[in-house]
């Protein structure tokens, strides 16, 4: 299936099962969207994006899907910045992704290995962020300096969702913040 509209292109060879004896749906194949317009779909700031994706997992619903997910994003806008070149494998399910992530910008290089649960009534966030290098103003995070650039690794284990509750422990090293002066 192939469709093309003002929101950009969808192609897709999906393979889907819809039987009265299933919960939901069951998927299996590629997604292939070209300058496919998220911000109708998802949330205004999330623009443009170009990927080709292997989903399979069951549920179309954005409140009960529940995907095994790996591709490639060539593109994907947001806020204002196009990033290029990442690289997904994981589970997504709403408010909830686990899984490894790489993005290889010329302007972020990072490495995202973990899991952030918010489906719960604590969220969850366990993972290991390695920022290679960022570039703040470029990627539109930052702008009262002329250059703003970080490297870390962030280590993050924690449980909670207030700073009265929060439990576990975030590490952030080899961190280094580069501005022009």
């Amino acid at each position: 299936i192939s469709l093309d509209s003002d929101q950009g292109r969808f192609e897709t060879d999906l393979k889907v099962n819809i039987s009265d004896t299933l919960d939901a749906p069951i998927y299996n194949g590629k997604l292939i969207l070209q300058k496919f317009n998220l911000s109708q779909l998802v949330r205004h700031d999330l623009q443009q994006v170009n990927a080709e994706i292997f989903v399979r997992g069951k549920g179309f619903d954005f409140t009960n899907f529940d995907t095994d997910i790996h591709g490639d994003i060539s593109a994907i806008t947001f806020n204002d910045y196009t990033y290029k070149n990442i690289e997904l494998d994981g589970r997504l399910q709403p408010n909830y992704f686990k899984g490894k992530a790489t993005v290889l910008d010329r302007n972020l290089e990072l490495d995202f290995s973990g899991e952030i649960d918010f489906s719960k009534e604590l969220p969850v966030m366990d993972f290991v962020a390695d920022v290679t290098e960022a570039d703040l103003v470029q990627l539109n995070w930052y702008d009262n300096e002329p250059v703003a650039k970080l490297s870390t690794l962030i280590e993050m284990n924690l449980i909670g969702n207030r700073w009265s509750n929060i439990e576990g422990s975030i590490g952030a090293t080899f961190t280094t913040i580069e501005t022009q002066k």
